[in-house]
């Protein structure tokens, strides 16, 4: 795994957590 992709599954990833604590 490329620390590019990690870095953009991570940011996914943390918007998901966000739109969830939202709700």
């Amino acid at each position: 795994m490329n620390k590019k992709d990690f870095k953009s599954y991570s940011i996914i990833t943390f918007g998901i957590i966000l739109v969830a604590i939202s709700v």
